[in-house]
């Protein structure tokens, strides 16, 4: 049974204040992609979750849309969680932002950060199209990503991209760190290309 918008707020947020394991269930085409992880952030419409994979491992990063989780638990073993994610020697990371922080705000905190981010677009509602790339720069209403292929080869050029349909970010995984480290060099940006002079 789901909790309601209320209670998965209070349940987030007291997961963030006290560093708490969660499971956090998420509805529609994500309901069969349950995460647990600790809660790094909260903000009116999204949450920022350091996620956990094959048990204790620390993954990525995502962003989460509140109105996508239909629940929140805490995990079942959460002090045993905490032993081993400390004992494996990746630290939980941080994500300090203010509460009325938008998705625009947080793309430019997570460009300044990391060389790749994992953006998940819905295109209608029937397909939702998944992208890796380097942000160059972000606007109110767009950004600008130069997109990398699965084989680590890079796109001709940079493209721009709507922040209206992005549902999810994730960066800091193992995926996206192997492209970043085994993918080709990222080329270097051209302040004098069509697209850097095309407001954003």
């Amino acid at each position: 049974m789901g909790h309601s918008a209320e209670k998965v707020v209070r349940r987030l947020e007291r997961a963030r204040r006290e560093g708490r394991w969660v499971e956090v269930e998420l509805t529609g085409s994500w309901q069969d992609n349950a995460k647990y992880g600790r809660v790094l952030a909260l903000t009116d419409r999204w949450v920022v979750v350091h996620t956990l994979i094959q048990g204790s491992y620390l993954d990525d990063v995502a962003l989460f849309r509140l109105k996508d989780i239909t629940s929140v638990r805490w995990h079942p073993a959460s002090e045993f969680m905490s032993r081993a994610v400390s004992g494996l020697g990746v630290p939980v990371t941080t994500f300090l932002i203010e509460p009325t922080a938008t998705l625009s705000g947080m793309l430019r905190m997570i460009a300044d950060r990391a060389e790749l981010v994992m953006l998940h677009q819905r295109v209608t509602p029937d397909w939702r199209h998944v992208e890796v790339g380097k942000i160059h720069r972000v606007g109110t209403r767009r950004l600008e990503l130069h997109a990398i292929n699965d084989d680590g080869t890079w796109a001709q050029a940079s493209g721009l991209r709507r922040l209206k349909p992005i549902e999810r970010v994730e960066f800091g995984g193992r995926y996206v760190t192997a492209l970043e480290r085994f993918g080709e060099p990222t080329p270097p940006y051209d302040d004098d290309s069509d697209i850097a002079h095309v407001k954003i």
